[in-house]
């Protein structure tokens, strides 16, 4: 019995002396991490991200990571770049066009931009969404601005259906990976 007293004794000490330790040392590492995010940092780090072309399994995304681990080894963290194999798509040919008489082909990269020289880099490679399936794609094509429901029911005023069309979308008002969702039931109601 005595045995169970004292061994029950020295588990609520070291509860207590762990309770009153934990919430200063975690206290300490919030403080410490809440000193660190700044506008300025996020500005210099965006510029760094942006400075190449990153895509998966390219040297830029080495570069990257190495960047990444270092700015967090700076900050005091264990940090270390692991290996694993993964697919990354990237296609062979990309191409788009226009099925007319004569052809048009579309060119993909995008133009330069005085304003957004980062947006227009010739190493930003070729549009393209990884995963998708390989094929040819033949309906009529609408322009769809960019692709709010305001623009959609200015086409729907206009009798102009998007079912089984080809929609192009102006990109920048949403991030594209909404529009499937949140254009379901504009689609359904069409």
């Amino acid at each position: 019995m005595r045995s169970v007293l004292i061994a029950s004794t020295l588990a609520a000490v070291a509860l207590a002396t762990v309770a009153s330790v934990a919430p200063y040392s975690e206290r300490r590492s919030e403080a410490t991490f809440l000193r660190i995010p700044s506008s300025d940092g996020a500005r210099a780090s965006s510029q760094v991200i942006n400075q190449g072309y990153h895509y998966a399994g390219t040297l830029g995304d080495y570069r990257l990571a190495a960047y990444m681990r270092d700015a967090m080894r700076g900050f005091g963290l264990r940090a270390w770049i692991e290996a694993f194999p993964a697919t990354v798509y990237t296609p062979r040919v990309l191409q788009l066009q226009l099925l007319t008489s004569p052809v048009i082909t579309f060119e993909l990269h995008d133009q330069k931009i005085a304003a957004d020289p980062d947006g227009s880099r010739p190493d930003a490679g070729l549009p393209f969404n990884a995963g998708s399936g390989n094929g040819d794609v033949r309906a009529p094509v609408v322009y769809v601005s960019r692709g709010l429901d305001a623009d959609y029911a200015t086409l729907a005023g206009a009798s102009v259906s998007v079912r089984g069309r080809i929609v192009l979308i102006q990109y920048g008002a949403e991030y594209r990976a909404t529009w499937p969702l949140a254009r379901r039931q504009t689609v359904r109601q069409a």
